[in-house]
């Protein structure tokens, strides 16, 4: 996750790669290749975070009560 972005609103034009995504997570190619790889619950993670992502419109900011840098620094 790069950071800096975050808080920001989600430009329009990744709103519909994320409703492409979506679309193709839950009922294209796309998934039928993923849950030959995936555990279900990591599908259903990634539509939850796209879901979430789409109804907030906002990119997500660091929990503050969690690392969520890298660390070490690179």
């Amino acid at each position: 996750m790069i950071w800096d972005f975050a808080g920001e609103a989600v430009p329009p034009d990744v709103r519909d790669d994320l409703h492409r995504l979506l679309d193709d997570v839950c009922g294209g190619a796309l998934g039928d290749s993923l849950r030959l790889m995936l555990d279900r619950f990591e599908l259903d993670a990634l539509r939850a975070r796209t879901e979430h992502l789409l109804a907030t419109g906002v990119l997500p900011e660091p929990d503050r009560d969690y690392h969520s840098y890298p660390w070490p620094t690179i």
